[in-house]
């Protein structure tokens, strides 16, 4: 006899299997590709092309300011904290970059101070302004949820008055060589924050099974990538090139990602607002079927109490669950079924939900 839990259980373990698989996959092949290039067979080769530089870099960098700013709109339409403070941080790892292309030497500007300065700041500065996702269970991290926002604001004014200086006064700021300690340590904490930002996009696809999940968080790696940029010492060899192209393109695709894995129809929306604003259910949601978006929607047209008591109930269980560990898929089956536990109203007659007195045979 076929038992329909086990396959679909299969089949989940199966997807899930199937996106780790890739991950691993694309960070090896962006790892291996990364060394090749800085210290392979053609590491030494050069491009000297300032305007080739200044045109991939201006029009890369821009379109991924205009990309992270249409989805901190998303997420302020939706009220959802994760995706507003994500598309801050992408915001802030596209201001520098912008920058570090307008500098380019020989074309706007000399040879200043300000082209290896910006290339510096760029993923600190990027880590910094997604703190709140790093530590998404402290005070900072609870805080900046609820008030992401003003966060959102007072990070990007940081971004902008730092680049400002940066451009105006090409040598004010110096950073360190590419071989002393402080770069490369700066290097490598950069590089670890985004592996684990990636790791977390994992997490969200092991609840909700989106392939855009995957791709962010492929995404997020390609952009740490970007972080050895300062430790390469010639802007124009093989390391360099690679390192520009690939963090841009992480960018836009991490943009493409949560524009597309967050997007939900204003009932949905109007339902799972409170959700979406906390962690760890801005996860749940994307793991919620058509099914249980209409057994939602049918409730709060039937009782708006019952509605948000169900609501409350999964997030207060994945709450617990996060609390004992759980691995993914028990994580998302725990909240469902808490959410799920009051199906039974959806038909009953509000005569017999809401009789004041001892219900009759």
């Amino acid at each position: 006899m076929v038992d329909p839990d086990a396959d679909m259980c299969n089949v989940k373990n199966s997807t899930e299997i199937r996106g780790r698989s890739r991950w691993g996959v694309v960070a090896s092949v962006l790892a291996a590709a990364t060394v090749v290039c800085t210290v392979g067979p053609f590491a030494s080769s050069q491009w000297v092309h300032p305007r080739g530089l200044f045109s991939l870099m201006t029009v890369a960098a821009l379109t991924c300011v205009l990309m992270a700013t249409v989805v901190i709109s998303l997420a302020d339409r939706r009220e959802m904290a994760e995706v507003g403070l994500l598309g801050t941080m992408l915001m802030a790892a596209s201001v520098m970059p912008l920058v570090h292309g307008l500098v380019t030497p020989d074309v706007l500007f000399d040879s200043t101070e300000a082209f290896r300065t910006s290339a510096f700041l760029a993923l600190p500065i990027a880590i910094v302004s997604g703190l709140p996702l790093l530590a998404p269970h402290s005070w900072f991290g609870r805080w900046a949820a609820r008030h992401w926002r003003d966060w959102t604001l007072l990070s990007l004014l940081g971004v902008f008055v730092l680049a400002s200086i940066v451009v105006f006064f090409p040598d004010l700021i110096t950073t360190p060589g590419p071989r002393h300690a402080v770069t490369i340590a700066v290097t490598v904490v950069g590089v670890v924050a985004l592996s684990s930002l990636s790791m977390r996009q994992m997490r969200l696809f092991d609840l909700g099974r989106r392939p855009a999940n995957l791709f962010a968080s492929i995404s997020l790696m390609a952009i740490a990538v970007m972080g050895i940029t300062p430790l390469i010492s010639d802007p124009y060899t093989v390391a360099s090139w690679w390192t520009h192209v690939v963090g841009s393109l992480g960018v836009i695709g991490a943009c493409l990602a949560l524009a597309v894995a967050r997007r939900l129809s204003p009932s949905a929306h109007d339902v799972l607002a409170p959700v979406l604003t906390r962690d760890p259910l801005v996860a749940f949601e994307l793991g919620l079927s058509p099914v249980i978006h209409g057994f939602v929607a049918d409730l709060e047209a039937k009782d708006v109490i019952t509605r948000d008591h169900v609501i409350r109930t999964g997030e207060l269980a994945m709450w617990v669950g996060e609390r004992f560990r759980l691995s993914a898929p028990e994580l998302r089956d725990l909240g469902l079924a808490a959410m799920l536990h009051d199906v039974g109203k959806v038909r009953v007659p509000d005569e017999i939900l809401k009789k004041p007195a001892r219900l009759t045979v």
